[in-house]
């Protein structure tokens, strides 16, 4: 069992100067996989608006909504990240990555 706790070690020790690519990908995936029930509710809300209006305010909360979450949440997570000790850290990012790809798959996206 110490092979495991080694592996992870070594494992967290290879992600870590790459947190904040790696809270890039988390985020942006995780908008993938949310920006149909956002876009979708944008859509049931903005129904009867005019079309340039609707356009407006698509196109701002695109930018301006998914760039402020962006913006806010990677430093969010970076941070939750790097406070997490060597043998946490490779089994937490495998495990967010793989609940990704299963919600990737649940939603048909692979």
């Amino acid at each position: 069992m110490n092979w495991i706790n080694d592996s992870s070690i070594w494992l967290s020790g290879l992600a870590r100067p790459h947190l904040a690519t790696l809270s890039v990908a988390i985020v942006a995936t995780s908008l993938v996989l949310a920006g149909d029930s956002i876009n979708r509710f944008l859509k049931r809300r903005l129904g009867r608006t005019p079309l340039v209006l609707r356009m407006l305010i698509f196109s701002v909360a695109c930018t301006v909504g998914y760039g402020a979450l962006t913006v806010v949440a990677v430093p969010f997570i970076r941070h939750q990240l790097a406070g997490l000790s060597n043998s946490l850290l490779s089994p937490v990012l495998m495990g967010v990555f793989l609940a990704i790809g299963w919600i990737a798959e649940r939603k048909k996206y692979i």
